[in-house]
């Protein structure tokens, strides 16, 4: 593997970066510019790569929610009713908390 390149910090370095592509140093114009499209494609792929972890992180996080909302909807039955009911309502708010309901 090549070195890695890193992003410019500033405008001068991007600018000097534009320069070598668009032959200021004309001896290394094609391979400035394979490496930087080598860079770009690397750092699309990235990006991609982290986007998709961000759409698991957010599906787990919904299913989380769903499942809070399952708990106080049994708590909320639980609290309503007596006897049998209310201990059927809390056995569906423990099982719902250990992901099982």
């Amino acid at each position: 593997m090549g070195k890695r390149m890193t992003l410019p910090k500033d405008e001068e370095s991007m600018k000097k970066i534009m320069e070598e592509i668009h032959g200021t140093h004309e001896h290394h114009h094609h391979h400035e510019e394979v490496d930087l499209l080598t860079f770009l494609i690397n750092e699309i792929n990235d990006l991609k790569k982290r986007v998709q972890v961000c759409e698991e992180n957010n599906m787990e996080l919904s299913r989380e929610i769903r499942n809070i909302y399952k708990v106080l909807v049994f708590i909320m039955k639980a609290l309503l009713s007596e006897g049998e009911e209310r201990n059927e309502a809390l056995e569906e708010a423990l099982l719902a908390l250990e992901k099982k309901l």
